[in-house]
């Protein structure tokens, strides 16, 4: 058994013993580990228990008191009865084997033999057999079909569109054994999501760095924002798209649909990331693959926000009144805290009504709300969770509640990604002599350091000349420049840890 194992064995010791509530804190000391791990590896016996068929067993959360188990005394014997077994696993290794058969099976384009299965997997041939039913099964839901034949082997029956969608589906299960024992997987970031970790795994000679780019470069153009889910889809999709077209493989017009199915929003915004695609990858996109682009971004609901702005009425008849209320005096208030531009950003205002439709539910019955890595969260964007910490005595004043401390993240979040919407980046050029890694390790250091720039490019003092300065706004550089024709931003004489305070200073200068 191993330290994972281990951890969750003891903590299912302790709520079993228990006829009270336990406090994570509790949990923490005796199982020793920190309080965010014991939240995780409650997710984690959440799912092992619905695996194993307990799905009867409750972990009840109580604000205040902590958590305890609720179980019948059937399923306790059942679940007393597994821990004291002796080979007592929550790990099944036929998970991973079914999953690894499904990888070489969707990513090969050549049919493979039982004895590929049973060399890879040392196991027989009726257990490869019924892995591959499995197998079968899952590929059913995208319309895909395994054939086997004698001399061939056995492969994937289906058209590009249902395969593609179904690699997509691959990487919403897919999970080596050492990450079915992960637990702290923890990031803010949208482009730090597991999903995508598993999507460079499988395919890491595509850089997915200029994709990311790209997307949030359409969202800034065409005026939307897409959720962390859509964005991770988009992006996974892309890549797949990147990868299947530079193996030959492109999707047939007769599986999309016609032209005037979608709309123009959409279909100018497939074309920006197709043509930049195509330059980036060095790829050609032919008409269908962009039109699949498209059909994406309208499952996403991707411009549902200009509806909002058009027909706004519509969407709050169904809206309570004191929410709507509650929505506008916390816009008004962090507004005024600030001295920003919130109370003009309609996609906030609904943002923040759609949500508090839901949250003040929560609130109300006490059930916590979860959040990534808050502390960081609140950390890295002080000023607009302190004006929202300030706000919190409108929920009690307006609808009766007290907003926890991860409600408040939650509408610092609403705050931080409309600021960003509105934000107009100045363009660098920065120019650094200390070689071009220590180059790439500044403009990352720099651009952490402020919302307001964008560093397009990292060069050399004998290369800055021969840039276009129609691409950048102003020049950043760690040594002294002789002539320039663009504003110069010279760091030479400035201390590592004053860049911040100076970069802003100067870009305030700009105007």
């Amino acid at each position: 058994m191993n330290h994972f194992e281990e951890r969750l064995k003891k903590i299912l010791e302790l709520l079993l013993q228990s006829d009270g509530y336990l406090t994570l804190d509790f949990l923490s000391q005796h199982v020793g580990i920190s309080k965010r791990s014991v939240q995780n590896y409650m997710h984690k016996l959440e799912d092992w228990l619905s695996d194993i068929g307990l799905m009867n067993i409750v972990f009840h959360k109580k604000q205040g008191q902590g958590l305890r188990l609720l179980i019948s005394d059937d399923d306790r014997r059942k679940l007393e009865d597994l821990l004291n077994g002796e080979k007592f696993s929550l790990f099944d290794e036929g998970v991973v084997r079914r999953l690894e058969m499904l990888k070489a099976l969707i990513f090969s384009n050549d049919e493979l033999t039982i004895q590929f299965f049973a060399d890879q997997f040392y196991i027989s041939r009726t257990a490869i057999l019924k892995d591959l039913e499995w197998v079968s099964q899952w590929l059913s839901n995208f319309d895909l079909q395994l054939f086997k034949t004698q001399r061939r082997g056995i492969g994937i029956i289906g058209n590009e569109v249902s395969r593609r969608n179904a690699i997509a589906g691959f990487f919403d299960i897919y999970k080596t054994r050492e990450q079915l024992l992960m637990t702290d997987f923890d990031s803010t970031s949208r482009i730090s999501d597991e999903k995508l970790l598993r999507v460079k795994d499988v395919y890491p000679k595509i850089d997915n760095k200029p994709v990311f780019a790209i997307i949030e470069d359409a969202e800034k153009k065409f005026d939307f924002f897409l959720t962390n889910e859509f964005f991770v889809a988009l992006v996974t999709h892309l890549i797949i798209c990147i990868a299947r077209l530079s193996s030959g493989k492109n999707v047939d017009e007769c599986f999309l649909p016609p032209e005037g199915e979608y709309g123009r929003l959409e279909r100018s915004t497939a074309d920006y990331i197709a043509s930049r695609i195509e330059k980036e990858f060095s790829l050609s996109f032919p008409e269908s693959e962009r039109i699949y682009i498209c059909m994406h971004l309208m499952s996403y609901n991707t411009f549902n926000h200009h509806a909002l702005r058009a027909n706004p009425d519509e969407i709050l008849k169904d809206i309570p009144k004191k929410i709507e209320l509650l929505a506008i005096c916390l816009i008004d208030y962090v507004d005024a805290q600030l001295g920003s531009s919130f109370a003009s950003d309609k996609l906030l205002f609904f943002g923040i009504l759609f949500h508090l439709k839901n949250s003040l539910e929560r609130l109300e019955e006490s059930i916590p709300i979860n959040t990534i890595q808050r502390n960081e969260f609140s950390k890295k964007n002080l000023e607009i969770f302190n004006a929202v910490s300030k706000s919190s005595n409108l929920y009690e004043g307006i609808c009766g509640v007290k907003p926890s401390e991860e409600e408040l993240i939650i509408l610092t979040m609403h705050f931080t990604l409309s600021q960003k919407r509105t934000i107009k980046k100045k363009k660098a050029l920065l120019v650094c002599d200390s070689g071009i890694s220590a180059g790439i390790m500044l403009c990352k250091y720099l651009s952490e350091l402020s919302l307001d720039l964008e560093i397009v490019d990292v060069c050399s003092t004998y290369q800055y000349t021969y840039k276009a300065e129609n691409e950048y706004d102003f020049i950043i550089s760690t040594t002294p420049l002789r002539e320039t024709r663009k504003p110069t931003a010279d760091l030479s004489t400035v201390t590592k840890t004053n860049y911040g305070k100076f970069l802003e200073d100067y870009l305030f200068s700009l105007g």
